[in-house]
């Protein structure tokens, strides 16, 4: 009777092994960025595949994991999770009273951006917003494509060249309005002239009605994996363009600095 006692509290205090399993797969999948087999997944995991797909088919149902060519890779709810959670807890915690302050200068919305490497995407990880009655609210952990963003454009142009080449041989470009560039060449000029300027400005190039200018923050050893941004109206951002840049340039370089970047920074 005591035994089997004993037998029942200690299983009680087991985990149950699904939630377990799920938060593995998400562990698994962050830690391989280019994606995953069914067999490869379940073999890292120490499930059989039947269980291992049901899990992963629940994931792709909730928007946590997604399917590409029979490989597994996080899906926008899991990145949308993380940049909440590095909302409240990580990274963005540095960056914040430089938002606020980019924020009270431009009475404009501020994005911190980040580069995700293995998608060649942009997601933005913290948002700081005016208090006036029209502003742009973005959507934090939403993957962006590079090319039609001042932050994608700001995170683009300041990668080495193998990276950059990479990427305009492999993206699939999408004219979203008339202004948008998707043409490598042609996107190629305008990466040469935000390495110079040291700002990305994008006025309707996404949406006809929003307008970004955005700064690359380097790190210690020169590397861009982040950005700050303005972004509002597309009209407000084009007639201000001029001292937003400034205000925009001001802030990466200072984040820079704060990183521990001491080489140039571009267009100063």
């Amino acid at each position: 009777m005591t035994a089997a006692t004993t037998v029942s509290n200690s299983s009680s205090l087991a985990p149950p092994r699904t939630p377990l399993r799920v938060l593995t797969i998400l562990e698994i999948l962050a830690s391989h960025p280019r994606g995953l087999s069914l067999s490869q997944l379940s073999k890292i995991l120490g499930a059989p595949k039947t269980s291992t797909f049901h899990l992963v088919r629940a994931l792709i149902g909730t928007g946590h994991v997604t399917e590409t060519e029979n490989h597994y890779r996080l899906g926008p709810l899991a990145y949308k999770l993380g940049a909440m959670i590095t909302h409240e807890f990580g990274a963005s915690r540095d960056f914040k009273p430089t938002m606020q302050a980019l924020c009270s200068r431009t009475l404009e919305t501020i994005m911190l951006g980040c580069l995700d490497r293995a998608e060649k995407k942009s997601v933005q990880l913290d948002m700081v917003q005016p208090d006036v009655p029209v502003r742009f609210v973005g959507t934090l952990g939403i993957l962006r494509p590079l090319y039609c963003t001042a932050v994608g454009l700001a995170l683009l142009s300041f990668q080495d060249d193998a990276f950059i080449e990479s990427y305009l041989r492999s993206e699939t470009f999408v004219r979203r309005t008339q202004f948008t560039i998707a043409e490598p060449n042609e996107l190629r000029r305008l990466i040469g002239k935000i390495k110079q300027n040291g700002v990305a400005i994008s006025v309707a190039l996404w949406e006809l009605t929003a307008g970004g200018i955005a700064a690359p923050v380097f790190d210690q050893a020169g590397k861009v994996d982040y950005c700050i941004s303005v972004a509002g109206p597309a009209d407000r951002i084009a007639s201000h363009k001029d001292e937003i840049a400034v205000a925009a340039h001001a802030a990466g370089r200072a984040l820079s600095s704060m990183f521990g970047y001491m080489g140039p920074y571009p267009g100063a």
